[in-house]
């Protein structure tokens, strides 16, 4: 029931609202409700007012009330369920979101709501389920095209997932987002040529590049070739994060005295190892809700000399600050195996084991090449590695992945089945916490289709919390992919007493694991052919004594090879950002 001065302070919080007062909107609604407690407008008005000012308790209570005068409000059960939604309640989140499609079949909006809540809880076959109900009502529904790409490439669906980015740039072919998604799905398809692949990146590129004008060149005069040099990092990685692993000597061993170090971070959720980056950084940035000029801005401000990208193409990255030129020199590095297409990166990281002499042209930038690796690994954990492999108790071998889905393609899946078929007491077990559903059924079947009983593999998504790399107590050779191979799970891997078969790559891609085994010196575990990684597989089963070694001493060998050299590397590293410094005023 409403009266009219109950009416009266609705109207006025109407006005308020309009002209974006929404505390003072928020008063005049209270009041009204106070008078009359059963109005709905007002009701519905309160709640959205109170999530626009960050009340998100009092939103959900408000809409609450609103549902029980109006049970069939289905805009309301939409609304609450992104209130649920926004504070990770997700079972109260999708029943809303269920309950508003059920009343409104044709409601696209409250399925793509679905979709994403079931994408964060890793229920990914109801989360393509419902962004493709949105997509059948609204076959021009961005985002929801977008994100049903995403997660049909977290589950390995990388043909879909690139026809799905594809689609969405026929609506915005303007989004950053979607083509770095596209790129990096096709990374993982074997295929694309390393060609097609260089070609395609330029082309994509050229789209976020466009936009966006450099900014003009640093004056000559604030070049000095010996100066105290400042390192921005931009990541959305600064938290606990595989790329972490790598990430962390740079900062545990920088030198400050020549080096002032600036990070520019678009991390979505900051965690403890966030907190290690910041308090070990000259300045810390936080550019998760600054635009990419504004970000651009900053950076010119802060008079940074070296600006490095450490994401690429991958999640969360902001390559189109680079595109401004905020910086002299702009380097990328880590997080991404393949050039970003852009002219404005000046430079790449890499070694002379993932780039191998003839790779240039199939970069934008300049490959800088580091000594020894092209990486650092520092471990985070250091659990016990067990004292034997699971072969000594079990009397079969197991061999293994830790790898994401989306590296697990048919060639891959049938080198691994060729693999079982010669060696008939082998066993496979493949673990990820997205193998589940659709995924794992994609893969069992696989097997299936190629003589493989289903006994033989043994597929796992149930990963205890803190404890992912106890999963290598169970495996005895962990068999890498391509065209990716598994950088950090080959790490993971070695550091637990694990070996790691890998196959030699036509790109950085494919090459890294290559990099890591050479780099503690078991170049006897890359094989040259699919063959060759058949007969390494067929070796290893038949030669415990090797593993029973490798698992006691594995470890030593990885800490003590250039991969575990931190102090080196990072010396390395600068001395790489010195002479980057040095070429560039000794052109001006």
């Amino acid at each position: 029931m409403k009266n009219s001065e109950s009416v009266n302070y609705y109207n006025t919080a109407q006005i308020l609202k309009n002209n974006g007062d929404f505390s003072s909107a928020l008063e005049a609604l209270e009041s009204a409700l106070r008078i009359s407690p059963d109005f709905f407008e007002a009701r519905v008005n309160c709640s959205e007012a109170n999530r626009i000012l960050g009340n998100t308790a009092q939103a959900i209570e408000n809409m609450n009330v609103a549902l029980t005068l109006k049970p069939d409000f289905f805009e309301g059960h939409n609304a609450i369920g992104l209130l649920y939604h926004s504070i990770s309640s997700f079972d109260h989140a999708i029943g809303h979101f269920k309950k508003a499609v059920s009343i409104n079949p044709e409601f696209a909006e409250a399925f793509y709501n679905l979709g994403n809540c079931h994408r964060d809880t890793e229920n990914f076959d109801e989360s393509i389920a419902g962004f493709k109900a949105a997509i059948a009502l609204n076959p021009h529904f961005f985002q929801a095209i977008a994100n049903c790409g995403e997660a049909m490439q977290i589950t390995g669906m990388i043909d879909q997932a690139e026809e799905y980015f594809k689609k969405a740039l026929d609506i915005n072919p303007s989004s950053d987002i979607v083509i770095s998604n596209l790129l990096l799905t096709q990374n993982y398809n074997p295929g694309y040529s390393q060609l097609q692949l260089f070609e395609n990146h330029k082309k994509y590129a050229a789209l976020i590049a466009h936009r966006n004008d450099k900014f003009p060149p640093i004056l000559k005069k604030m070049c000095t070739a010996d100066k105290k040099l400042r390192i921005g990092y931009v990541s959305g990685d600064f938290r606990n994060h595989p790329a972490s692993y790598f990430l962390t000597p740079l900062f545990s061993y920088c030198n400050h005295e020549d080096f002032r170090i600036y990070c520019y971070s678009n991390t979505q959720v900051p965690d403890a190892k966030t907190v290690f980056f910041r308090d070990r950084s000259d300045s810390w940035n936080s550019i998760r809700d600054m635009t990419d000029r504004e970000a651009a801005e900053k950076i010119r401000k802060d008079g940074i000399d070296i600006l490095v990208d450490l994401c690429g193409h991958s999640a969360d990255n902001r390559l189109g600050i680079f595109c401004f030129k905020p910086s002299p020199v702009q380097v990328t590095y880590l997080g991404y195996p393949n050039s970003t297409g852009l002219t404005v990166m000046d430079y790449r990281l890499t070694d002379n084991i993932c780039d191998p002499e003839g790779q240039q042209s199939f970069y934008t930038e300049a490959l800088r090449y580091l000594p020894h690796c092209f990486c650092n690994y520092a471990p985070q954990e250091r659990i016990q590695a067990s004292s034997e492999p699971p072969v000594k108790r079990n009397n079969f071998i197991t061999f293994g992945s830790t790898h994401t889905l989306a590296r697990l393609n048919n060639q891959v899946l049938d080198l691994w089945a060729n693999i079982l078929e010669r060696i008939p007491s082998s066993r496979l077990r493949i673990v990820r916490n997205t193998l589940k559903g659709n995924a794992a059924k994609r893969i069992r079947d696989r097997f299936i289709g190629q003589g493989i009983t289903a006994d033989r593999i043994s597929l796992v998504h149930d990963i205890p919390p803190n404890a992912h790399l106890d999963i290598y107590t169970e495996i005895d050779v962990l068999l890498d992919t391509f065209p990716w191979s598994g950088h950090t799970s080959a790490c993971e891997a070695l550091f637990m007493g694990v070996p790691v078969i890998s196959l030699h790559g036509e790109r950085y891609a494919g090459n890294m694991v290559n990099s890591v085994l050479s780099n503690i010196g078991l170049p006897e575990y890359i094989a040259q052919s699919k063959e060759e990684y058949i007969l390494k597989a067929e070796r290893a089963a038949t030669d415990s004594s090797s593993l029973i070694d490798l698992r006691s001493t594995l470890r030593r060998k990885m800490l003590e090879s250039p991969l575990c050299d931190s102090k080196t590397f990072v010396k390395n590293i600068e001395s790489a950002y010195r002479s980057m410094w040095e070429a560039y005023c000794n052109a001006l």
